[in-house]
């Protein structure tokens, strides 16, 4: 049985599961609620419905799986919320547009593996969201007990408020063509049908039949407001297509139905394969239709010409602030704020522009042709005129652009009141020679001097140093920028620069002699500076240096003029604490004090607390001199530190008394 031949009940307890997930689409002019319809209401979690109620009156049918539209405005649940069919459902099949959502990804993955069929999975395909319902349009349904009839789905929603009348309403919904299967699961045959049948139809009140042998007759005997336009077949199965219009209200009208109102007889209709249509529906809205009056909100016109201003059509009450009351005007050309008012039947709607007149200019002029010795750095041609847009030889758009090379330029103007153009030449002097100094940019040792001397000299008449000097060469002792301007017999002045930096001696560094505990490392730096390199002893050039061992060391630090070093010793010493636990104060002249030995002299910082964390003794150069008196005998913490070693060291120490 095809997807559009209905599905049995069977079939239905092995199709879709609705997950639970709600994603609300707000759009505040949109009447039409869950328009996308992502809100639902499922019965049940389970992934297949084999333990939902088969029994049709039952709350929980047609909600668990994929199912069609509820049958009628008040039944309990709602599979999707807002929406319902316009027929009655049959108990052995689904004849109602089929609610989708996202969960029937999880029902593919169960189907096949239960089963091992290969699902199709091409049809889902939400414009928006993650819902959309299936509606049929084209195609017929003959079964034993019923004749050959037109097939046809509907769905039909409560708009959160009534249309107002003589209101123009804009009305639109997106389709989505869909491929057709022998079983809803199975790549069993695939076929391709499309229509163009579909409108969107407004009441004072819902649309049902009871008549069950009627269920997918075409409901011929209405006329929808807003249709897809005959002949307009819409076969597009990859992008979502909008149907819209635009209509007036006769006022009171709360339902909306889609679908198509047209037989098979009056519907146009392609085909591959099997006989039916089948659309993905998404994003309904309704909503009072606010055109914008006129298009722009600023605009300039030639001062010798008119401007024809159309109003949307089907508007009416058309108001100008020039006093006319036609659709279309026309307005001479001056400077002036225009308004203009118009009714879309239930909203006055205001629009405002600007006009502003333009001169016709005779003619554009760039200038004369021009001739430099050399062009200017910020040299630019400039429209002498401003025009709406510009373009120039060389591409740009602007209204100038800078000059750097010689060659012939033209402008192409264009403004409301036509096109102008011109063309100038830009000349430049070709240089003899535009490098003058031998040397290129370059650094001096600080304790020596450079000197600099003018090539093809002979070729210039005079020279000027920015110095004061008006020779051909130069000493330089100091770091600067020099520069000098030479001048041909022809006037033309030729620039060159040289840029002489000094290079300084490192700073001095000093590493002190210094102690390393037996086992340890010690991590030596000096200040890094740029431009210069670091050499170690070892031949590393990092900022710091890794020694281990006792020894001689050395460190350079170099430019290319000078070089800074410096020389330490590093020595080993058994760094290793001798550190009673417990003292006995009992005046027997024996442990009576907490000595600490150490194998060599090393200035010790102590701090001793009580258990309660109080300081009771402090000192910073320790001599073992402290036999906790005037302190109650217990357990008490120090904290050992030895600045020159870097080194520390906690515990606690037992005092009896």
């Amino acid at each position: 049985m095809s997807i559009l031949n209905g599905l049995s009940l069977t079939a239905m307890r092995y199709s879709i599961f609705y997950c639970f997930f709600i994603m609300l689409k707000l759009h505040a002019q949109n009447l039409v609620p869950n328009p996308s319809f992502e809100a639902y209401e499922p019965c049940g979690t389970s992934l297949n419905c084999e333990n939902i109620s088969q029994d049709p009156n039952s709350p929980c049918y047609t909600t668990c799986c994929t199912h069609g539209l509820p049958e009628l405005p008040g039944k309990i649940i709602s599979g999707t919320k807002n929406w319902w069919a316009v027929s009655r459902e049959n108990y052995l099949s689904v004849n109602t547009p089929l609610y989708v959502n996202e969960c029937i990804i999880n029902t593919w993955i169960e189907t096949q593996a239960k089963y091992g069929n290969r699902v199709n999975t091409d049809w889902y395909m939400p414009r928006t969201g993650k819902a959309y319902i299936l509606i049929r349009t084209f195609g017929s349904w003959e079964l034993a007990n019923r004749p050959d009839t037109d097939t046809r789905d509907y769905a039909q929603v409560r708009l959160t408020k009534h249309l107002e009348r003589d209101c123009l309403y804009e009305v639109s919904c997106y389709v989505l063509n869909r491929p057709i299967y022998d079983n809803f699961f199975n790549y069993t045959s695939q076929g391709k049908q499309c229509a163009d049948g579909l409108g969107l139809y407004f009441s004072t009140d819902s649309v049902y039949r009871a008549n069950t042998s009627e269920h997918y007759k075409a409901f011929t005997d209405i006329t929808p407001q807003v249709s897809n336009p005959s002949g307009n077949i819409l076969t597009d199965s990859i992008n979502y297509q909008k149907v819209s219009g635009v209509f007036t209200a006769s006022g009171g009208e709360e339902w909306l139905v889609i679908g198509n109102f047209k037989d098979n007889a009056h519907t146009q209709a392609l085909y591959n394969n099997l006989g039916r249509a089948v659309y993905a529906v998404d994003d309904i809205s309704v909503q009072e239709w606010k055109p914008d009056l006129v298009s722009f909100t600023d605009t300039t016109l030639c001062a010798d010409s008119t401007l024809t201003i159309t109003l949307p059509e089907g508007l009416k009450d058309y108001k100008w602030s020039t006093g006319e009351t036609a659709r279309q005007i026309t307005i001479a050309a001056g400077n002036g704020r225009y308004t203009v008012e118009a009714s879309n039947g239930c909203t006055i709607l205001r629009d405002t522009f600007y006009l502003h007149a333009v001169p016709r200019y005779t003619a554009l002029d760039l200038g004369k042709d021009t001739f430099f010795c050399k062009i200017p750095a910020q040299y630019a041609l400039t429209s002498p005129v401003r025009f709406d847009s510009y373009l120039w030889s060389n591409g740009a758009g602007a209204a100038h652009i800078s000059i750097t090379q010689p060659g012939t330029y033209w402008l192409e103007g264009t403004y409301s009141c036509g096109v102008l153009t011109d063309t100038i030449t830009v000349s430049a002097f070709e240089k003899p020679d535009t490098i003058l100094l031998p040397a290129a940019d370059t650094a001096l040792c600080s304790n020596a001097f450079l000197d600099i001397e003018l090539s093809h000299a002979a070729m210039y008449d005079s020279y000027q140093w920015n110095n004061g000097s008006a020779a051909d060469r130069l000493r330089i002792h100091h770091a600067g920028m020099y520069s000098i301007q030479a001048y041909t017999p022809e006037g033309c002045e030729v620039l060159d620069t040289i840029n002489v930096s000094m290079i300084y001696p490192p700073a001095n560094i000093h590493i002190s002699d210094t102690l390393l505990c037996s086992g340890m490392q010690l991590i030596v730096a000096v200040p890094e500076q740029a431009g210069y390199t670091i050499r170690w002893y070892d031949g590393t050039a990092a900022v710091h240096s890794t020694i281990y061992q006792e020894g001689d060391y050395w460190v350079d630090i170099e430019n290319r003029c000078y070089t800074v070093s410096d020389t330490f010793q590093v020595h080993v010493v058994d760094c290793a604490l001798t550190i009673p636990n417990l003292i006995t104060v009992n005046g027997d002249h024996k442990n009576d004090f907490f000595e600490i030995q150490t194998t060599v002299s090393r200035t010790l910082e102590i701090v001793l607390y009580s258990s309660w964390g109080r300081k009771v003794y402090a000192s910073n150069d320790y001599k073992n001199d402290w036999n906790a008196e005037g302190l109650d005998a217990g357990l008490y913490y120090y904290q050992i530190t030895d600045s020159v070693l870097r080194k520390k060291y906690t515990g606690w120490i037992q005092v009896i008394k």
